[in-house]
């Protein structure tokens, strides 16, 4: 399923972060780099992961 929310939708959903009536499940933090991109897609190919997985930029 392929979903672009608008952004109407978006600033619903950080009202609800905010509220804390979401909460974000986040795995593992991953750098920006070649490793750190290798390990996120091992782990999204094992499909062993409870979360999301983000690459961050600095």
């Amino acid at each position: 399923m392929i979903v672009q929310p608008g952004q109407s939708e978006l600033n619903q959903i950080a009202e609800w972060v905010q509220d804390k009536k979401l909460k974000l499940q986040i795995n593992r933090l991953f750098p920006l780099t070649e490793r750190g991109l290798i390990e996120a897609h091992t782990l999204i190919e094992t499909k062993h992961t409870n979360g999301k997985l983000v690459v961050q930029i600095k």
